[in-house]
């Protein structure tokens, strides 16, 4: 029995840009979403179903969906640093009890940290073992669902590397937050590593559109289809680029630290395949500054929850962190 397209890891941060897009495209009688603790996190216009999928038989209840978005997983590169069996057990754990049930087709959200220790542009074909924890349980993650497709376990597998996201539902110690607070609280943003590292940013809501349009070509493909995709910008935009533009628009102080960061990025994904695909969809990549800015403007007024790590040095901030 086919339940519509499911949503794996639907009350997380990219999993609430889903579900604004969905409502923007008029989908949401076709979707359902996954949820472990935050039901809150799932509007309420929208079909959830609780799962657990650290537990071995957590994805029973959904093995009757025949299509799914899979987005669930660990996404903070820091903590992987600290905890790097966590890491994998979250990234790869729950893909595995997953695909104990599952047997459909199969749009699968990755990182662009697969490509951590390399430099430039770089295409989806490279062959490269990436250098950090955190990109070694999402390329571990990927391993695995490529074994579930040759082995005809699900029929189709589409695979999209992100390179940065921001948007509703994203955590308060990201780049984006960090300014806001600062901008409101006469504070500081230090930027470790020269503020060098790429972001080439996408909002979480531009990403799920990407997603659900993927949901539709993959269907419309006769079993065996595999694709992997980078996701992000094709306009090169670092953390300082970032920082500059919004410190434009609301004034706070920022300070470069060319040392503190573990895992620089030097490298962004070519995007001339996802082109191809923007063509036939006829969509466009959006205005990357006016998207930011938009953003940046809207959570000045939703004050932040928790205390950021704040320096001796009154008000300064760290990212990252």
């Amino acid at each position: 029995m086919n339940k519509g397209i499911l949503v794996v890891g639907g009350s997380g941060f990219i999993g609430r840009g889903i579900q604004e897009a969905a409502m923007d495209m008029g989908m949401g009688d076709l979707l359902t979403f996954t949820y472990s603790e935050h039901p809150e996190n799932i509007n309420d216009g929208f079909k959830k179903v609780k799962v657990d999928l650290l537990h071995k038989d957590g994805a029973d209840p959904l093995k009757d969906y025949k299509v799914a978005i899979f987005v669930a997983g660990h996404g903070n590169q820091g903590t992987a640093d600290l905890d790097p069996f966590r890491d994998i057990q979250i990234n790869t754990s729950l893909f595995l009890n997953f695909m104990r049930y599952y047997r459909g087709s199969l749009v699968m959200l990755s990182s662009q940290a697969v490509y951590q220790g390399l430099s430039g542009e770089v295409k989806e074909n490279v062959d490269h073992v990436p250098e950090s924890p955190f990109g070694i349980s999402k390329r571990m993650a990927e391993a695995y669902a490529d074994f579930y497709y040759r082995t005809e376990h699900i029929r189709k597998l589409w695979v999209f590397r992100l390179l940065y996201a921001y948007g509703r539902g994203e955590l308060e110690r990201r780049l984006l937050p960090m300014c806001a607070w600062a901008s409101s609280n006469q504070g500081k943003v230090v930027l470790h590593g020269g503020g060098k590292s790429y972001l080439n940013p996408l909002s979480s809501s531009f990403v799920g559109e990407v997603l659900l349009r993927a949901v539709d070509t993959v269907e419309e493909q006769d079993d065996g289809s595999r694709e992997v995709f980078n996701l992000n910008h094709p306009k090169k935009m670092t953390s300082l680029d970032v920082v500059k533009l919004l410190s434009a628009t609301k004034r706070f102080e920022h300070k470069i630290e060319e040392g503190g960061e573990n895992w620089p990025i030097r490298y962004w994904g070519d995007t001339d395949k996802l082109a191809v695909l923007f063509k036939e969809w006829k969509l466009s990549f959006p205005d990357e500054k006016r998207s930011l800015v938009d953003y940046f403007k809207d959570i000045q007024t939703k004050p932040i929850k928790r205390k950021l790590r704040v320096t001796k040095s009154k008000g300064e901030i760290i990212w990252p962190v």
